[in-house]
């Protein structure tokens, strides 16, 4: 399957359903290793190899994995997770927004 969309959310009461992995060739951006089948993530289209941009409006595009855990594993209630594939235009505006800022997304 062939990724078209720029970017996905993803808003969830618990687990998006996908597995995060640091990426040292990339500076430790967070990356989506694995997506459980059945899960939010599925759902919402997230495939392997997206990179998490945001969560919960934080800029995480360029944050190192270690820095992006300690505040999905804080977060309570709903969660809102924005992913991107590389290349996308999402993903080039996240790179330019400065790092751990909130960000008002563009809708795309």
């Amino acid at each position: 399957m062939l990724w078209r969309a720029s970017s996905i959310t993803v808003v969830v009461d618990g687990s998006v359903g996908a597995t995060l992995v640091g990426d040292k060739s990339l500076g430790g951006c967070t990356l989506v290793k694995q997506v459980a089948d059945g899960g939010a993530a599925a759902f919402a289209g997230v495939q392997p190899g997206a990179r998490l941009i945001s969560f919960n409006g934080v800029n995480t595009a360029i944050m190192h994995k270690d820095e992006v855990v300690p505040l999905v594993v804080a977060a309570q209630g709903m969660k809102t997770h924005r992913f991107a594939m590389p290349g996308s235009k999402a993903l080039l505006e996240a790179l330019a927004a400065p790092s751990g800022a909130n960000y008002e997304w563009e809708a795309l």
